[in-house]
């Protein structure tokens, strides 16, 4: 794993493959989460064109952890003078097991202390990570200008008055939590769904021989609905991504092994799956 803060400097390629991968994490995560309409994601092209210039003029930062070349784990923040606003962060799904946000805030939190920064906001909304990791909780206020003797600026005024006041009612009864809970139940997407939620491992002794295998390249996109199945056999078995081999298994159709220094499993459809 790596590192690293994009504050103050980077390479405008670097800089748009971030953001691709930025927001490819964010859609995926978004759709399995269930959320249609993500604000974020509706707003790329205006971030897009303006994030790079201000982390030049470190108005702005990505701080990002690296698998090897790929981002798995990004947070696009703002700043203003000693403050950090961490706006948005999303990360790869297939590596939820590790919980790579909370590595993320372990490692900004020291580079904030090696950077004389003195705070760390993570702006609206009541969540229960935010919670465990703050010290302050304050209150979000909105306040509406019109010109008084505008008759449109008043209707206007009092219509935007009205649907912040009804989008606070309904978060205060929980209603919106339900909402996606319930989208994320009923209308995930079928492109986070893929195979990978079919997909099961079982361990077996290390001594069992499989015979009739070929070495597949896991990382391959073909093979995306298998790498959150691998990863979580990585997080759970202490093996090293370095040092474990995937095989398909040629006479049991969609089965896998994998096979780490010390372990093996195997990769099946319960569908396709036979004893070992």
């Amino acid at each position: 794993m790596r590192y690293e803060m994009h504050f103050g400097a980077i390479d405008k390629p670097e800089y748009d493959f971030i953001m691709d991968e930025f927001y490819r994490l964010l859609e995926l995560r978004s759709l399995e989460k269930g959320i249609k309409d993500n604000i974020n994601l509706a707003t790329q092209d205006f971030y897009r064109a303006n994030v790079y210039q201000m982390i030049l003029d470190k108005k702005a930062s990505f701080y990002i952890i690296y698998n090897g070349k790929m981002p798995i784990d990004i947070c696009l923040n703002f700043h203003m003078k000693d403050v950090i606003f961490q706006y948005i962060r999303t990360y790869d799904i297939d590596y939820s097991k590790f919980n790579t946000g909370y590595t993320d805030l372990m490692k900004q939190i020291e580079w904030c202390i090696a950077n004389q920064i003195k705070l760390i906001t993570f702006s609206k909304g009541d969540f229960y990570w935010k919670r465990r990791w703050c010290n302050t909780v304050y209150d979000y206020h909105y306040h509406i200008f019109f010109k008084k003797s505008s008759l449109s600026g008043r209707l206007r005024a009092k219509s935007y008055y009205i649907a912040k006041a009804l989008k606070q009612y309904v978060r205060e009864k929980g209603l919106i939590e339900k909402y996606h809970e319930f989208r994320s139940k009923s209308k995930r997407s079928k492109k986070v769904n893929v195979d990978s939620s079919a997909i099961k491992h079982k361990s077996i002794p290390y001594e069992t021989e499989i015979k009739n295998i070929e070495a597949v390249d896991y990382k391959n996109e073909k093979f995306d609905f298998l790498r959150r199945t691998i990863y979580d056999f990585l997080y759970e078995s202490d093996e090293k991504q370095s040092e474990i081999t995937v095989y398909s298994i040629l006479d049991q159709p969609k089965s896998y092994l994998v096979i780490g220094k010390k372990s093996k499993i195997v990769l099946f459809n319960t569908s396709n799956m036979t004893t070992l």
